[in-house]
């Protein structure tokens, strides 16, 4: 629903279709709006452990951001505001670090136990895309070509 409200707004409000300015140019600049959608991604998951397991596969795909395996956000501390505020600053990042973070993200949404993303991983990450301006990746799309 966050990000929903996020892309319904960026793409109806009154800014719409405006250019916005590039105001980070790395992804380590962003690290509190990295660690918070990645722990939105991995609490996809069905438990803790798996939400952990995400988390560290997508921690380790992006070294230099920083991020450690313990930086883990609690499901108490994804608070609506929060990931809309994170959302419109990763929106200004420069275009070539945004498939960084898909790339992390598509690590945290691929569960455990399996080889495919669920459904709802894979709307979350096209509603990331959708409010950041990134590509929605193929892994995604082929996500809904298997469940339909």
């Amino acid at each position: 629903e966050f990000v929903l409200q996020t892309v319904l707004e960026r793409r109806l409000g009154p800014q719409a279709a405006r250019g916005l300015s590039i105001r980070y140019a790395k992804l380590s600049q962003l690290t509190q709006e990295v660690k918070l959608l990645l722990s939105l991604v991995a609490h996809d998951q069905c438990d803790l452990a798996d939400a952990q397991t995400a988390f560290q596969n997508a921690v380790t795909s992006i070294p230099d951001v920083g991020l450690m395996i313990g930086d883990l956000l609690p499901t108490e501390n994804l608070d609506f505001f929060e990931v809309r505020s994170a959302l419109d600053k990763l929106n200004q990042l420069a275009p070539l670090e945004k498939p960084f973070l898909i790339r992390a993200m598509l690590a945290a949404a691929t569960p455990v136990s399996a080889s495919k993303m669920t459904e709802s991983a894979a709307d979350l990450l096209r509603g990331v895309c959708a409010a950041i301006d990134a590509p929605i990746p193929e892994a995604v799309s082929a996500t809904y070509a298997v469940l339909h």
